[in-house]
């Protein structure tokens, strides 16, 4: 069914946090005894653009001959790292690429620039500050800044930019969580930008 919705266009949300409640949902719905609520499942066109969010694997959801969670708890902890590293609100690529590529245990995040998740045309006010403050933040609803490993940062204006550039980025890690880095002087950016940083994540 959810397939099938999807397929529409249908934005689909699974309630499985409805078993909490059987007795509460039954009453609701005025159901008769012995029948009760094991999940619930809503359909609708959504406002924005949907996303098909993460799902556990259909190995350890679906069983034969016989119920085996010998695997589900290690599919639970790779799922929920999977959520922390892909967020569904980050801005629209503005080019035909993706926000983040998996690769084995990396995952590789394009650059970001400073333009408004809600309008890619829109950068932030001038100055390299405020510019590589969007850009981070930019980042974060891409990726969990947790397993960064390395990072490439590209400036416009190198000797005027970089150490101010510094001070802002330093405070999004922790000073013995600091991942390698790469900080590159080039003649332009995209969308007129001054400062563009893409990363690489470690998911242990």
């Amino acid at each position: 069914m959810i397939l099938c919705a999807e397929s529409a266009r249908l934005g689909v949300c699974p309630i499985s946090v409805i078993r909490n409640e059987i007795d509460k949902v039954a009453a609701i719905l005025a159901l008769p005894d012995l029948v009760f609520p094991v999940a619930g499942l809503c359909l609708g066109y959504p406002q924005t653009e949907g996303y098909v969010s993460l799902r556990l694997p259909r190995r350890v959801t679906t069983h034969h001959d016989r119920y085996d969670d010998s695997a589900l708890a290690q599919a639970i902890d790779d799922y929920d790292r999977r959520r922390d590293v892909f967020l569904p609100d980050a801005p629209k690529p503005v080019a035909p690429y993706s926000h983040a590529v998996e690769a084995g245990a990396f995952v590789f995040v394009t650059g970001q620039l400073a333009t408004d998740p809600d309008d890619d045309s829109l950068l932030v006010p001038p100055g390299i500050e405020a510019q590589t403050r969007k850009v981070m933040d930019n980042l974060s609803r891409v990726l969990a800044f947790a397993n960064v490993v390395c990072v490439r940062i590209f400036l416009t204006d190198f000797k005027g930019d970089y150490a101010r550039m510094n001070e802002i980025f330093s405070t999004y890690f922790a000073a013995d969580k600091r991942p390698a880095r790469t900080t590159v002087g080039v003649t332009a950016l995209a969308r007129g930008g001054i400062v563009e940083i893409d990363m690489i994540a470690f998911r242990p």
